[in-house]
C-alpha cells in the first residue's frame, strides 16, 4: 500500500486521482438525497483488488515483461460530466433524473516495446465512450507500477428512449419509427492506463499459465462538436436517422473517467 501511494503523490495524475476519491459533482434525485455511487464502488473495487491475498501484474506466464504482448481486460469505470442543466430539464418535464450507473471498461490493446496502441470502450450506462487510443510508457520496466501516457481519439455517445423533445411532431418518416434521442460527438483525450507490477498471479491451465493483470484507468477528454441532440431511428441499414433538436439542454464538453481493471 505504500507503494501505491507514494507513486500516485509523485506522478502527474494526481488531478485525476480526485475523481475516484470521490471529488466529482454529485447528483441530486428528485427527493433531494446528493449521492454519487459510482465513485463509491469504484474505490470499493480498486481497495478490494489492493488487499486481497491474490495479486497480479503486467507480466507473462514466467513473471516477466515482454518487449511486446496483446492484452485484454474488463474492469468498471464511470465518467463525470456536467449535465446538471440536463437533468433540471428531465426532472422538470418527466419527473426523472437518469441514474448515474456504472459503466463496463473494456480495453483491447497492443504493447510494443515503448508504445501501446488499442481501443478502449466505458459502455452501460446511458453515456459511453469508445476510442481508439496510442501512446508510450512513462515508466522503466523494473518500476513497481507500469504507467502509460495515451493520446484517445473517439465518440462520446448518450443513448435515451424514454425521453423525447417537447412538443415535437414526428416527421412521417419518423411515424411507426422506434424514437430515440442521441447525443453523439466526437471525442479526443488523455488516458493514464496503470498496471500494478509489484503484484503478481498466473492461473494454470494444464500444463500452462495464465497471467492476470490489474491496474486502474484514469483519462480526462474534451467534446470538439457542435454538442447537438437529434431525434430519431435506426433504418434498415443499421443508420441513426434524426433530426437536430436544439430546445434540450446540452451537456458539458469536458468529462473525467476513472476505472479498475483485471485482464490477461
Amino acid at each position: 500500500m505504500k507503494m501505491i501511494f507514494k507513486y500516485l503523490l509523485n506522478t502527474s495524475h494526481r488531478m485525476l486521482l480526485l475523481f475516484l476519491a470521490g471529488a466529482v459533482p454529485a447528483y441530486t434525485k428528485p427527493n433531494g438525497v446528493c449521492v454519487a455511487p459510482a465513485v463509491k464502488k469504484i474505490a470499493m473495487v480498486l481497495c478490494l483488488l489492493l488487499l486481497s491475498q491474490s495479486s497480479f501484474c503486467q507480466r507473462n506466464g514466467y513473471n516477466l515483461q515482454p518487449d511486446s504482448m496483446l492484452f485484454f481486460a474488463m474492469g468498471i469505470s464511470s465518467t463525470s460530466i456536467n449535465r446538471q442543466a440536463f437533468d433540471q430539464w428531465t426532472r422538470a418535464n418527466y419527473n426523472l433524473v437518469e441514474s448515474r450507473r456504472v459503466n463496463t471498461l473494456v480495453d483491447f490493446g497492443i504493447i510494443g516495446g515503448p508504445f501501446d496502441f488499442g481501443v478502449n470502450l466505458n459502455v452501460g450506462s446511458a453515456f459511453s465512450t469508445s476510442t481508439f487510443y496510442i501512446g508510450g510508457r512513462l515508466t522503466s520496466k523494473s518500476s513497481p507500477i507500469s504507467s502509460w501516457l495515451n493520446l484517445e481519439f473517439g465518440e462520446f455517445l448518450g443513448v435515451f428512449t424514454n425521453i423525447a423533445p417537447l412538443n415535437y411532431v414526428p416527421t412521417p418518416d419518423q411515424v411507426g419509427q422506434k424514437l430515440e434521442l442521441h447525443y453523439r460527438q466526437g471525442y479526443i483525450g488523455l488516458s493514464s492506463k496503470n498496471f500494478l507490477n509489484f503484484l503478481h498471479f498466473n492461473a494454470k491451465l494444464g500444463k500452462g499459465k495464465i497471467p492476470f493483470n490489474t491496474g486502474f484507468y484514469l483519462g480526462a477528454g474534451f467534446q470538439p462538436g457542435s454538442n447537438d441532440w437529434k431525434y430519431g431511428y435506426y433504418n434498415t441499414d443499421t443508420v441513426f436517422v434524426g433530426r437536430k433538436i436544439h430546445n434540450i439542454p446540452k451537456l458539458g464538453r469536458v468529462q473525467v473517467t476513472g476505472g479498475v481493471f483485471v485482464g490477461f
